[in-house]
Formats: C-alpha cells, sequence, structure tokens
C-alpha cells in the first residue's frame, strides 16, 4: 500500500488570529474513505478544553499534551 499526502486544512490560517469556540475546519475535497486522517489542534494558554464538537461519522481518537503557556490535542480516525 503506497502512502501519499493528500493535503491540509488549517483554521485560522498560518500566523492568523483566531478567538471562535467552536473551529471548523474544512478537510481536503481529496480525502477519500479509508485515508487515515491526523488533526492537530493548538491553542495559546494552558486552560483550554479541546475537543471533537462534529464527530462526522468516524469514530476519533486522541492524545492530550499539555505544555506551560499551550494547550494541544492530537486526534486521529480512519
Amino acid at each position: 500500500m503506497a502512502i501519499a499526502y493528500f493535503g491540509s486544512a488549517s483554521n485560522p490560517a498560518d500566523n492568523g488570529t483566531l478567538s471562535a469556540s467552536p473551529v471548523v475546519v474544512t478537510p481536503p475535497g481529496s480525502m477519500v474513505a479509508g485515508d487515515l486522517v491526523l488533526l492537530v489542534a493548538h491553542a495559546r494558554g494552558n486552560t483550554n478544553t479541546i475537543a471533537m464538537s462534529q464527530l462526522g461519522g468516524q469514530t476519533w481518537n486522541s492524545l492530550t499534551a499539555s505544555g506551560t503557556n499551550s494547550s494541544r490535542r492530537v486526534f486521529w480516525c480512519r
């Protein structure tokens, strides 16, 4: 099985500012069923709760990592 990169998406755009909650990330249009999807979420401040608000029919897995000045979480699904 070949591994291919199908695209990326972000909100806000690189080096942008966003204070909305929840944050909408539109998936790349070239995704197909069975693709492995990674979502890396990062927020300034270590008191943020990062969670999936719309599952989209998939079963999402996650890892949580917190830093001193930020909150991070990695989600993945197929």
